[in-house]
């Protein structure tokens, strides 16, 4: 039941950011999808194995998907700009 569980939350992170940020972001591309998907299963394995018991309060799921909603922001404003702009 646990690998299970670390299985579903690695499906999750990985391609929930991607896949909504390419529906509704047309202009996101691969960059975009790769940077989110690193950096949210990184967190997510960082956070389920290798912090210390005083941060259980840390769920490793959603600490994954925080980071990869982030990094795909981060990457898509880094390559086309502010948001406002066109």
């Amino acid at each position: 039941q646990q690998a299970l569980a670390i299985f579903y939350s690695l499906l999750g992170v990985s391609l929930l950011m991607p896949v909504v940020g390419a529906l509704y972001l047309p202009r996101a591309g691969a960059r975009e999808a790769l940077a989110s998907l690193a950096a949210g299963n990184l967190t997510l394995l960082v956070a389920r194995f290798a912090l210390p018991p005083s941060y259980a309060w840390i769920d490793p799921t959603v600490a994954g998907l925080i980071t990869s909603v982030a990094a795909f922001f981060l990457v898509f404003s880094l390559r086309r700009g502010p948001f406002g702009s066109a």
